[in-house]
C-alpha cells in the first residue's frame, strides 16, 4: 500500500477526527454501567431450591446470571444463580423495604446445589470484575470508581439489614441499603449507622 504527499492532509483529518471522537465517549455513561437501582437486589429464600430476587431492573431475560453473597456460620459466601423466570410485574408486598422506586420479582435458579438453609442475601447482576475474599468477608469493584464495594449484614429488632459499602465492611460509605422484615425478635448487632 502506499500513499501520495496529497494524501497526507486527508490522513491528518482522520486521524484528528478519531481523537475527538475517541475524548468525546465517555465510558462511564455507557448503558452497561453499574447502577444499583438496576444491578443490586435481595435474594431471599426458604432454601437454595427456591430463590426469589427482588430488584428495581424490569428488563432482565431468562438465563442473566446473578451473583449472591450470603452470611454462613459467619463468613460471607458466594452462590451463583440465574433468572429462571419474572414472577410478577412489580412488587406489591416486597419483603425488601427502604428502595424508592418499584421492585421486580424473578425466579432463580441456582448453578450448584450446595445445601444452603434459608438465604437473605445481596444479588448482583452480570458483576464484571472478580470477588475476593479475605477473612471471611467478601468485595468487589461494582461501579468504576476504582474503590472496592464490601457486603455487609446485620440484624435488627425484627429483620436484616443488607448493605453495600464503599471503600471498609463496616465503616465505608453506605452506597446500597435494604431491610427485610421477619416478624420475629432478633438480637440486635446492628449499630445506629446501620439503621438509617
Amino acid at each position: 500500500m502506499s500513499f501520495h504527499l496529497c494524501d497526507i492532509p486527508r490522513i491528518l483529518s482522520l486521524i484528528t477526527l478519531l481523537a475527538f471522537i475517541g475524548c468525546t465517549i465517555d465510558p462511564m455513561q455507557s448503558s452497561s454501567a453499574f447502577t444499583y437501582q438496576a444491578n443490586a437486589g435481595v435474594v431471599t429464600g426458604p432454601d437454595n431450591r427456591s430463590l426469589v430476587l427482588e430488584i428495581g431492573n424490569p428488563d432482565l431475560k431468562q438465563g442473566t446470571k446473578i451473583m449472591i453473597v450470603t452470611n454462613l456460620n459467619g463468613n460471607q459466601i458466594l452462590r451463583i444463580a440465574r433468572i429462571k423466570s419474572k414472577k410478577a410485574i412489580a412488587s406489591t408486598e416486597s419483603q425488601s423495604l427502604m428502595a424508592t422506586y418499584p421492585l421486580y420479582t424473578y425466579e432463580l435458579k441456582p448453578i450448584l446445589k450446595k445445601s444452603l438453609y434459608a438465604i437473605f442475601g445481596i444479588g448482583l447482576v452480570e458483576a464484571k470484575r472478580a470477588f475476593e475474599t479475605q477473612k471471611g468477608k467478601i468485595s468487589t469493584y461494582l461501579d468504576d470508581d476504582l474503590i472496592p464495594e464490601f457486603f455487609y449484614q446485620c440484624t435488627s429488632q425484627e429483620g436484616i439489614h443488607l448493605i453495600i459499602r464503599s471503600g471498609s465492611y463496616d465503616k465505608g460509605e453506605k452506597k446500597w441499603h435494604r431491610y427485610i422484615s421477619l416478624g420475629y425478635d432478633l438480637e440486635s448487632p446492628c449499630n445506629e449507622a446501620d439503621l438509617k
